[in-house]
């Protein structure tokens, strides 16, 4: 008696739904990959904007720093460079202030900001 040799259509199949589950794994672990990413970035970009925002504040609420100009302070893991352009008139100095937070180096974001001091509260 002979026997045929040949493919059993049920161990393609198998292959193919292995496949297709491998192809799903690889599809998962990039898409949570992403997302941690994603998470990482977003953290960190709240985490400056809290300490940009605090530090601009700080510096816009006391019109002595301002007139000192420029500024760099750490704090939390970020640097934070104020660079202050002044621009006087008869009635005062309008203070424009550029607040970057850094992180090793990197800049993660930018805030602008201004305050007028009259040349009453100046002095």
């Amino acid at each position: 008696m002979k026997r045929r040799v040949g493919i059993s259509p049920v161990l393609v199949e198998m292959v193919f739904v292995l496949l297709f589950f491998a192809l799903s794994a690889t599809v998962v672990v990039q898409l949570l990959g992403a997302a941690t990413a994603m998470s990482r970035r977003s953290r960190e970009t709240s985490e400056a904007l809290a300490v940009a925002a605090a530090a601009m504040e700080t510096l816009l609420s006391d019109p002595a720093a301002l007139a000192r100009g420029d500024t760099q302070t750490e704090r939390d893991g970020y640097t934070v460079e104020a660079s202050v352009v002044p621009s006087s008139s008869a009635q005062g100095t309008l203070y424009t202030v550029d607040c970057k937070a850094l992180k090793n180096g990197q800049t993660i974001l930018s805030l602008q900001g201004s305050r007028f001091v009259g040349s009453e509260e100046a002095s």
